[in-house]
């Protein structure tokens, strides 16, 4: 084992819409030079050069490639052509990977080694790829792998910085652990990367190998992806690893109001005060302030502020949170006269403007509210709602009011609530950014109402905003039921299976004892986030979760719903059921299938059955990848399959 110095540096490059991260490797230990004593020419690894005491990957015109040619056709693009008898695309041995694409032309390097070669400066970035010891005891004489963390969330990293984070690859078996491929799966952000010793890695028993993830924004948007591990552990070949991060914060210059008013008598002089903040999360520069009709303007930008500091001209740089207090002066004159005071602030791709208007007029000005943009979520997410950008242009709003104006019928949890959790459902409220959950897939609009403070503005002013929730996986299984108290479970049987009232010892049936992502009442897993218990049921290829149907809830006292999700079904013929556990009543029983995202049936027992009961609801006819057929069953029989002895189904604990 040994450490390898990185020198990494994020370059933002968005041309052809391509981030490119460059990046520097040079080896250590067996050979390279980690000093930077000037020592490494002699020792640097294929498909590096010594410059600066540090090895470094190639550049066009610094170096003679292995083939010797040094680029003797002309050209500068690193060589994408074979004009120099280069085969293939100017010999890529020389890059130390062999995925036919040279360094430094686009796309940057496509292959899934890690290995992204392009060469690049400072700062250092030490990563030790030293393996440590681990908990070892799983008990296996074969060997076992265990990744922890087992989910990487960057959570909300701002444009142009970067956050890295380590995973242990622990081997608890018995047995040499060989890892032969860490590969992001298809549709992975690229602007996630690894780094990670070369491969195979052969891991002891009780001992760990890091992986190093590093995420690097280029946009706003949130990004996601996958890492596939796969090894020779005969229980779990291949190991998957969401990758997450948050909306990336960016700068927002608010002025309030966003309309000044002056009113007065031809020849009077009257001021008014503006505060501009960034609340953005991200810095920003605001540049010197502009009266837009310029000299000939009756309109003055007297002073501005930071934060209650000394007057200055600027430019200032503005933190998250941080403010100007502006002061705008007018001298009255005999005619109504309006103009527009524009702030200029700097943006990750160029300039944006914040107006605000400047007027004489004494017409009523009434708050206009934005209940925030539409929105599609899956079901079970937390809807975070956002009236912020609702105006009042003098600042008058006194209260937002947050309601429903549709949504699944169902969906009881579906409850608005403030950032403390409570419930401001129908009520006046501060609260401008409440949250919702989305209990069940559907459309779900809430309706945002402004009260005002000014005369004139008797009107209470509306709008809503539409949240759809829609299942991404190829089938979704919804059960409700009509009557709390009696527990009922769903359950999916994969093609040759059979029911079984707990399935703890069926792995051909999904259900509660084996499928639950989490083992308490009503609450979810989020999405993609949680595996299944460690006897969960292992369909279609080993090691593979999308083939594998999951449930997300297990709602024991209330009326559901329960989920169960499958992403990539085999080819036959699944069968749906639900189980009456336990409790007095005979509750009414709905299942819905959502297939590609798309409601395709809902099949009711209006009438309900006994417990220790399950009703065959269909089967699922899986043609073709893209071919599903429902074919309803609606029969009721009695239930076989004694309770399992791994969990406890009315307390939910181990027993």
């Amino acid at each position: 084992m040994f450490r390898r110095s990185l020198i990494f540096w994020a370059a933002l490059a968005v041309s052809s819409g391509l981030l490119v991260l460059l990046l520097t490797a040079c080896g250590s230990g067996t050979s390279g030079d980690d000093e930077g004593d000037g020592s490494c020419a002699t020792t640097c690894p294929v498909g590096t050069t010594c410059r600066d005491g540090k090895c470094v990957r190639f550049q066009d015109g610094d170096y003679t490639p292995p083939d010797g040619d040094n680029f003797t056709d002309g050209d500068t693009q690193a060589d994408a052509d074979t004009t120099d008898g280069d085969a293939p695309t100017d010999g890529d041995a020389g890059d130390g990977d062999d995925d036919g694409s040279v360094d430094g032309d686009a796309p940057p390097d496509g292959d899934t080694d890690g290995d992204l070669d392009y060469d690049v400066a400072e700062p250092d970035l030490e990563l030790d790829y030293t393996m440590k010891t681990c908990l070892n005891n799983s008990g296996m004489a074969v060997p076992a792998i265990k990744i922890d963390p087992n989910r990487a969330d960057f959570g909300s990293v701002p444009i142009g910085d970067s956050n890295m984070i380590e995973l242990e690859m622990c081997n608890s078996g018995g047995a040499d652990l060989s890892v032969t491929s860490l590969q992001f799966t298809t549709g992975t952000s690229p602007e996630f990367f690894k780094f990670h010793d070369e491969l195979p890695l052969i891991i002891p028993p009780g001992y760990a190998a890091p992986v190093y993830l590093i995420y690097v924004p280029v946009n706003t948007t949130p990004d996601e992806g996958e890492l596939l591990v796969l090894s020779d552990d005969p229980n779990a070949s291949a190991v998957h690893v969401p990758l997450i991060s948050a909306i990336k914060p960016t700068p927002l210059i608010e002025a309030v109001p966003s309309i000044l008013q002056f009113a007065g008598q031809a020849g009077d002089i009257t001021t008014k005060v503006l505060k501009i903040t960034n609340i953005g999360l991200a810095s920003t520069t605001v540049s010197p302030l502009v009266i837009q009709g310029g000299a000939s303007s009756p309109y003055r930008v007297m002073e501005v502020v930071k934060n209650a500091e000394s007057p200055s001209g600027g430019p200032w740089n503005l933190e998250k949170g941080a403010f100007l207090t502006a002061t705008v002066r007018l001298t009255m004159g005999e005619q109504e006269v309006d103009d527009v005071l524009i702030i200029p602030w700097v943006t990750d791709t160029g300039m944006e403007e914040t107006r605000v208007t400047l007027t004489t007029s004494d017409q009523a000005i009434c708050a206009q509210p934005e209940a925030g943009p539409d929105q599609t979520v899956r079901p079970l997410d937390t809807v975070y709602l956002d009236g912020s950008m609702s105006t009042d242009a003098n600042g008058a709003i006194l209260a937002y009011k947050w309601e429903w104006e549709t949504k699944p019928n169902e969906a009881f949890r579906a409850i608005i609530k403030d950032s403390r959790g409570n419930s401001i459902q129908g009520i006046w409220t501060e609260e401008a950014h409440p949250n919702f959950y989305a209990e069940l897939a559907g459309t779900y609009v809430v309706k945002l109402t402004l009260k005002d403070a000014d005369e004139g503005c008797t009107e209470l002013n509306e709008d809503t905003v539409t949240i759809i929730a829609v299942p991404d996986e190829t089938i979704h299984i919804q059960l409700m039921w009509s009557q709390s108290g009696n527990d009922h479970d769903l359950h999916l049987i994969r093609p040759g299976g059979h029911h079984s009232r707990d399935c703890s010892a069926n792995d051909t049936d999904c259900c509660w004892q084996n499928c639950d992502t989490k083992h308490d009442a009503a609450i979810p897993c989020p999405p993609r986030g949680c595996p299944g218990p460690p006897d969960a049921p292992d369909w279609g290829q080993t090691g593979n979760r999308e083939d594998d149907a999951t449930l997300d809830i297990d709602d024991i006292p209330g009326r559901g719903p329960e989920n169960i999700n499958l992403s990539l079904p085999e080819l036959g013929d699944y069968l749906v059921t639900v189980e009456n556990y336990s409790g007095d009543g005979q509750p009414a029983v709905t299942v819905r299938i959502w297939l590609f995202g798309v409601l395709m049936a809902t099949i009711r027992h209006p009438d309900g059955y006994p417990p220790v009961n399950h009703w065959k609801v269909c089967w699922l006819k899986v043609h073709s990848p893209t071919d599903i057929e429902i074919v309803p069953i609606n029969t009721i029989e009695p239930s076989t399959g004694a309770r399992g002895p791994v969990i406890n189904k009315k307390f939910k604990s181990l027993e």
